[in-house]
């Protein structure tokens, strides 16, 4: 990254390779050189962990964007009148595998203008966009790299020679040739078959209320949709309260994921997440904190309808529900909002119908989350097995380009034989 006098870079990483750890000194020998680093990334959360890992100063990639081009609207950016910058700038982009060729381009673009030099991290077999294209894939493809690409091989986050490390080198294509072994089999006896759906839910809640605060604390539940996400975090909430664990339970206004808002009961102790960035948050101190969309908190203190909540970053932000009502349940939450966290223990539901959302991606997106354990409450093991052995497919224009070649050539072929019959 240093020593590269390129403009843009790509640091291509399996997860828990140590793309993130790698940043922090990467950031610090680029301020000895008078050098700015700014982070950004397509989710809050991921930003929030740039932050938190690194201690480099981010926020989401839109929210930078906007703040060069403030007068545009939403997604239709204008740099025409963004100016060099004053310092020489360092943008590092994680969580790259979730840009669109949009977003990607008006990123290039605002560089351009502000001549700050761009380096992309990602893993193309994460989570890919939602929108159009694929843009980090297409930019380190190997053989025909874009941009010059480091590649991270070696997996930090789990122990030396687990069977948990073994999963996750398996699930993000580091071995190429797995033959017909599952990747998920070095993990077999941590897959429970609860066919039923509410048995299978059920027994998720009973494992994780089952844990201390403190290993609670330290866990994640994913799955792959919001109605699942609901009915988990609201049972969860409910045996909280009748075990103890939870107290001063009252009711505060709240706005769901449709941007409905409603009341629904809260207490000291509460896992919440934050569903909406604002920077203009306060701490108790009266500071401004801030907090992204994502970020993971624990309900501290409740007075009337103001509330605060220690963050994973252990600072305690304070608001007031009528004025700010972004922020919902945290013990589940969907792989999407996962992706770029770090925990020590992950309860994975797959429902095996879900085929759309079952992918080899999202499988080792769940799955790497963990530092030490993992669990996967499915309601067909064969059909995981299945689903885990099957990237996601995104088709962008590239897809059909060796067809329009064989496309061509077969018309030049067929032309060329006509042409010898008439000679």
């Amino acid at each position: 990254m240093l020593s590269s006098s390129n403009k843009y870079i790509a640091v291509e990483g399996i997860a828990g390779s140590g793309k993130t750890t790698m940043l922090e000194q990467a950031k610090l020998l680029y301020e000895a050189q008078g050098v700015n680093v700014i982070g950004m990334a397509f989710t809050g959360k991921a930003a929030e962990a740039i932050e938190s890992e690194a201690a480099i100063s981010s926020q989401t990639i839109h929210k930078y964007l906007n703040h060069l081009s403030p007068t545009t609207p939403h997604n239709s950016w204008d740099f025409s009148s963004v100016k060099k910058a004053e310092t020489p700038e360092v943008w590092v982009v994680d969580e790259s595998s979730m840009l669109t060729d949009h977003l990607l381009s008006n990123i290039l673009d605002a560089s351009e203008k502000r001549n700050a030099k761009v380096v992309f991290l990602g893993d193309p077999n994460q989570l890919l966009p939602i929108g159009t294209g694929n843009a980090f894939a297409r930019i380190t493809k190997k053989d025909n790299e874009q941009v010059p690409t480091v590649r991270m091989r070696e997996i930090n986050r789990q122990e030396e020679g687990s069977n948990l490390r073994k999963t996750v080198e398996a699930l993000s294509g580091k071995f190429e040739n797995i033959g017909k072994q599952s990747p998920l089999s070095y993990i077999d006896d941590r897959i429970k078959e609860i066919p039923q759906r509410q048995y299978r839910l059920n027994s998720v809640i009973h494992e994780y209320c089952n844990y201390t605060v403190a290993q609670q604390d330290k866990s994640a539940i994913l799955v792959a949709r919001n109605n699942d996400r609901n009915e988990l975090n609201t049972e969860i909430h409910n045996r909280l309260i009748e075990k103890g664990t939870l107290k001063n339970e009252c009711l505060l206004t709240s706005v769901n994921q449709y941007g409905i808002e409603s009341s629904n009961p809260y207490a000291i102790g509460e896992k919440v997440i934050f569903t909406k960035n604002d920077y203009k948050l306060k701490d108790t101190n009266g500071e401004t904190v801030g907090i992204k969309n994502g970020q993971l908190g624990k309900i501290i203190n409740i007075n009337g309808p103001k509330v605060t909540v220690q963050t994973n970053t252990n600072q305690n932000v304070i608001f007031d529900t009528r004025e700010y009502k972004h922020f919902d349940y945290g013990y589940a939450m969907t792989t999407f909002k996962a992706q770029g966290i770090t925990v020590y223990n992950t309860l994975i539901v797959h429902d095996s119908t879900q085929k759309n959302s079952n992918t080899r991606n999202k499988i080792y997106v769940d799955v790497s989350r963990a530092k030490k354990s993992v669990k996967i409450f499915t309601d067909d093991k064969e059909s995981l097995i299945k689903q885990a052995k099957r990237f996601q497919q995104k088709i962008t224009s590239s897809t059909f380009t060796p067809y329009i070649a064989k496309g061509k050539e077969r018309k030049t072929i067929h032309v060329s034989k006509e042409k010898s019959k008439k000679i």
